[in-house]
């Protein structure tokens, strides 16, 4: 039986591996991925949120037991990523519907004529 270890609070730092790469910038990375894949499986963005965040806390615990050790410093990173992913998300769709918006302004501009009483040069 494996026992549940802490990381000690000292390395809790940005580089906690032992080959100098920096682990919280994987945690994020993590995040980011594991929320947009949620959202692909579920197009739901709570659910994405959700799967996103039990998976970094399931994997804290697994570190916990098999790894270097639980950290919340890496929970924190998996939050952060997983805050990046929704709001480049929410940023996306956002985009979608302005330029969605701006076509069918146009469109209907165009196909009413009403652009022709607009024009700066007349004859």
């Amino acid at each position: 039986m494996h026992k549940f270890k802490l990381c000690p609070s000292n390395s809790n730092n940005w580089n906690t591996r032992t080959d100098n790469q920096s682990d919280k910038l994987d945690h994020f990375g993590l995040g980011t991925v594991l929320f947009l894949l949620g959202w692909v499986f579920w197009y739901n963005f709570w659910y994405a949120l959700l799967f996103a965040f039990v998976i970094g806390v399931l994997w804290e615990v697994r570190d916990g037991f098999l790894g270097e050790g639980f950290s919340y410093g890496d929970i924190i990173a998996d939050s952060i990523g997983i805050l990046f992913g929704g709001i480049a998300l929410l940023i996306r769709i956002s985009l979608y519907w302005i330029i969605a918006e701006v076509a069918i302004l146009a469109f209907i501009y165009w196909k009413t004529g009403v652009y022709k009483d607009h024009l700066i040069l007349r004859k």
